[in-house]
């Protein structure tokens, strides 16, 4: 069922794409729109002339393999962080590293890990940055790191097995739901 999350954010970025096609209230956002919309529309265009030529298993095939590991990588980064209160006034930077956790080696083998998940392994980079093409992201990790150290955040990375046993205990944890003051009368 995750493996469906990656459909509808292909969707959504697509959908933002179109958005900020219409809106291009800033110059630079207008082009990046523009430039990502082209790179999904060849993307469908191959896709389609694939799917034409081939038959529908393969390519289809391969887009749920990416989109079980796209959602699996995203499962382990995100679930394994504390659950924030919905009413805490956070800055971007302190929301993104309490809410996140990047994905390292078992045994020091970061590359592997920022390769095949196309630097999704890093996703307090990605969500600071999330305009920044993924090639780009882990040059801007050893910054980051600085800056949380300076800031006295804790930057949480963990190999994708501890993640993954984190997500899971963080689930079973009981949701707290926020006290509703009806301005009930006590009798």
């Amino acid at each position: 069922m995750l493996s469906m999350l990656n459909f509808y954010w292909i969707y959504e970025s697509f959908e933002v794409c179109i958005r900020s096609l219409i809106k291009n209230n800033n110059v630079q956002d207008y082009a990046l729109s523009l430039t990502d919309l082209i790179g999904y529309m060849i993307h469908f265009l191959y896709m389609s002339l694939w799917m034409y030529y081939r038959g529908c298993f393969y390519p289809l095939l391969g887009v749920w393999l990416a989109s079980c590991g796209t959602a699996y990588i995203v499962f382990a980064t995100h679930y394994a962080e504390e659950r924030l209160e919905w009413d805490e006034n956070l800055s971007l930077i302190e929301q993104t590293v309490r809410s996140s956790r990047n994905i390292k080696g078992f045994f020091g083998e970061d590359l592997f890990w920022h390769v095949i998940s196309n630097n999704l392994s890093l996703q307090k980079e990605h969500h600071l940055f999330p305009r920044m093409p993924n090639v780009n992201i882990r040059k801007i990790q050893p910054e980051i790191r600085k800056i949380l150290k300076e800031l006295n955040f804790e930057y949480t990375e963990d190999n994708i097995v501890q993640c993954h046993m984190y997500s899971i205990k963080q689930l079973q944890m009981p949701l707290v739901q926020p006290e509703k003051n009806h301005n009930k009368k006590e009798k």
